[in-house]
Order: C-alpha cells, then sequence, then structure tokens
C-alpha cells in the first residue's frame, strides 16, 4: 500500500494547495494595500480639505476672510443678481417675489479700538477682536457669514433676508455690543466697555435693476453708512437703503462715493438709529 505522498496526485495537490494558500495570501496583502491606499487617499483628502479651509478663515479669530468672500459668496451674489433679473423682466411685482431674494450688508467698526491697544497693549487688542468675533457669530443664523475685514473692521453678511430684517438686525447687533463686557487682562473680573458704528446696506440693492450695483459696491454703500455712523456720534447705525428711483449707469460711481450725492439725487434713503447716550471718546478703564 502506497504512502499517501507517494500518490501520483499528491504533487499536484500539493502545488495546488501551495498555491491556493499563496493566492490567499496575495489576495489579502492586495486587500490590506487597497484599504492602506484609500486610507491615505482620504487622509491627503482631509488635508487637503482643511489647508483649503485655513486659507479662507482669519488667523486671529477663526472668522472668514476677504479670500472667502472672493472665492466662494462672490458666485452666490451673481446667482442671486440672474434670479432677480428673471423675476424684473418677467414684471413679477416685488410683493411676489420670494422674501428671501436679498442679502444683508453690514459694515461693522469698533467704537476707539485704538485706545485699548494704546492703553493696555496689542495683545489686549486682539482680545477684544477674537471676543468681538464672537459675540458677532452668536448673533447669526447658521448660513449668515461674518468676515475679519481688516483691523477693527467686520463685514456680516446676512443670506436669504428681508428688507425689514435688515434695520431690525443692525440695531439688535449694536444693543448686543453695548450692553457686552470684553475681557483684555489676564484676571477674568476685570473687564471694558465698548460700542460699535454700524453701515448697512441691501443686495441686490435695487429690485428693479438687480444688476445695476455690484456686491462690492453694495458694500462701498455700507461704508458709507459706516463712515456717516462714525462722523455724526458713533454707537449708531447708518443704513443706506433704496428708493423708488434706480440709479442710472452714470449714477453708479458717484453714488457709491458720496451718500451726499445718492440722497441730493433721491437715489438711497438713510436711515440713523442712535443709541440714548451719544458715545464719547474717553481712556476705556477696567470695571
Amino acid at each position: 500500500m502506497r504512502i499517501f505522498f507517494e500518490t501520483p496526485w499528491f504533487i499536484p495537490a500539493a502545488i495546488a494547495a501551495v498555491s491556493l494558500l499563496l493566492c490567499a495570501g496575495l489576495a489579502h496583502r492586495v486587500r490590506r494595500l487597497k484599504r492602506r491606499e484609500h486610507e491615505l487617499e482620504a487622509l491627503v483628502t482631509r488635508q487637503a480639505r482643511e489647508l483649503r479651509e485655513a486659507t479662507l478663515r482669519d488667523d486671529l479669530t477663526g472668522l472668514r476672510n476677504r479670500k472667502f468672500l472672493q472665492e466662494i459668496l462672490q458666485p452666490e451674489t451673481s446667482l442671486l443678481v440672474e434670479r432677480k433679473q428673471y423675476l424684473a423682466q418677467h414684471h413679477e411685482p416685488r410683493a411676489a417675489q420670494p422674501v428671501d431674494l436679498l442679502m444683508g450688508v453690514f459694515v461693522i467698526d469698533i467704537d476707539h479700538f485704538k485706545q485699548i491697544n494704546d492703553t493696555y497693549g496689542h495683545a489686549a487688542g486682539d482680545q477684544l477682536l477674537r471676543q468681538f468675533g464672537e459675540l458677532l457669530r452668536q448673533a447669526m443664523r447658521k448660513d449668515d457669514i461674518v468676515v475679519r475685514w481688516g483691523g477693527e473692521e467686520f463685514l456680516v453678511v446676512l443670506r436669504h433676508t428681508a428688507y425689514e430684517h435688515i434695520a431690525q438686525f443692525a440695531t439688535e447687533v449694536r444693543r448686543r455690543i453695548e450692553n457686552s463686557s470684553f475681557n483684555v487682562s489676564e484676571d477674568p473680573d476685570q473687564t471694558v466697555r465698548r460700542t460699535c458704528s454700524i453701515g448697512y446696506a441691501p443686495f441686490p440693492f435695487h429690485c428693479d435693476e438687480p444688476a445695476r450695483i455690484s456686491f462690492d459696491q453694495a458694500v462701498m454703500l455700507a461704508d458709507l453708512g459706516l463712515y456717516h455712523a462714525k462722523r455724526t456720534g458713533r454707537n449708531r447705525t447708518v443704513g443706506v437703503m433704496p428708493t423708488d428711483t434706480p440709479p442710472s449707469p452714470g449714477d453708479v460711481a458717484p453714488m457709491v462715493a458720496s451718500l451726499e450725492y445718492g440722497e441730493g439725487c433721491d437715489l438711497v434713503e438713510v436711515r440713523e438709529e442712535a443709541a440714548v447716550t451719544v458715545d464719547v471718546p474717553q481712556i476705556p478703564t477696567l470695571v
């Protein structure tokens, strides 16, 4: 009687078994390599996304930056204008248009911010900017945007809003800041008070001519409102709102450069809301 490994089928069977084991091991290794490859691809994608996200945020406050507006928001504003143009061309009355086909644009400045830097140092000023930005973020809805515009200025964009809500929001933010305390020292019990000035405008600016004023020009109109608020006492909101008269192409450049021109030509309506107590420049004191 032959031993099993002396049978004629042993060697082919052994070779087949070894081949199967090798194939199984190779297949397992290939699966591991593919799984690792997918993990590395996911890691690279995540890191690229995080790096991309970092370039769209301000280093100090963690808020959005100007690059975000240019690369992410500008296409959205173009689509909004196209929808408004379609409705205007089809003679849809304003009352019949969706109420959320509008953005609110706000330029917000911390009053007498330089005094914080001069009195307590730039580190204190940085603390104030971070806390101020966080207060703005808390006032936002999920889809709204807060941008560190530069220095002590911030830009807020309300998406999907209505005309009547724009002024209400500006007043709400101004009062929120006025009633808040900011910590600018190592002692958490020592705080300072600050106020802010706000200029705002809607976008698209005029429903009948939605493409006449660009988003950047709407920001310029809001900035005119901010300048007026600063010049007339601070701690107030100034809205630059459209009248029933749409600007002609020749009116746009002087209108976004001068509030007086816009008012004089009946192209804009200025809406002011000031604090009961006018903001008086003073050296901030810790309380």
